[in-house]
């Protein structure tokens, strides 16, 4: 029994919030705002997959079924301060395209996928990946309302009270117009 079960886990690794903390020390580099999610034969799953959206569309049809990945042990989680994404290759596999996939279908200048740890509809997402076109503006008008709220907050305020300030804000700062998204 044993044998067996430890077989099923046998593509998972154990990553301790230690070892991703001396990892991130190791690479300690100033964030780009970007990550890139690089797998080996990621283009060609792509590919596959945007032929068959292709074909639904022009010849007005579901596309075929297919079984679901594997998600045993499927689970996004943060770790030591990184997110990690552990799953079967199969599942690993789907999230890659569905995440490389996104900006394809983009409605209100986002995209977003879900990355489930099961396959299971009544089970909501672990992870989500959003994407925005207007991604750099978001991040300006947001620093610019929190600098704003926060220079007439008095100090010791809840976040719960303070939060919902600066978000109600962002919108005065969008509705000024121009934004500098080097400066925020």
């Amino acid at each position: 029994m044993w044998r067996r079960a430890r077989g099923a886990f046998q593509h998972l690794t154990t990553l301790t919030a230690q070892a991703i903390r001396r990892l991130r020390r190791r690479v300690a580099e100033p964030s780009q705002g970007t990550v890139r999610w690089q797998t080996w034969g990621l283009d060609a799953e792509l590919a596959r997959m945007r032929e068959r959206v292709r074909e639904c569309r022009e010849f007005r049809r579901w596309p075929g079924w297919e079984p679901p990945a594997a998600d045993r042990g499927a689970a996004v989680e943060r770790i030591g301060g990184a997110l990690v994404f552990r799953a079967p290759p199969a599942r690993l596999r789907e999230w890659a395209v569905d995440v490389a996939a996104l900006g394809d279908d983009m409605r209100h200048g986002m995209d977003y996928a879900y990355l489930e740890a099961s396959n299971s509809p009544l089970c909501w997402g672990d992870g989500e990946v959003q994407i925005f076109s207007d991604y750099r503006r978001r991040v300006a008008v947001a620093g610019i309302s929190r600098r704003e709220v926060l220079a007439d907050v008095p100090e010791g305020s809840a976040p719960a009270d303070v939060h919902p300030r600066i978000w109600h804000h962002n919108g005065t700062v969008r509705a000024r117009g121009r934004v500098n998204t080097a400066t925020g």
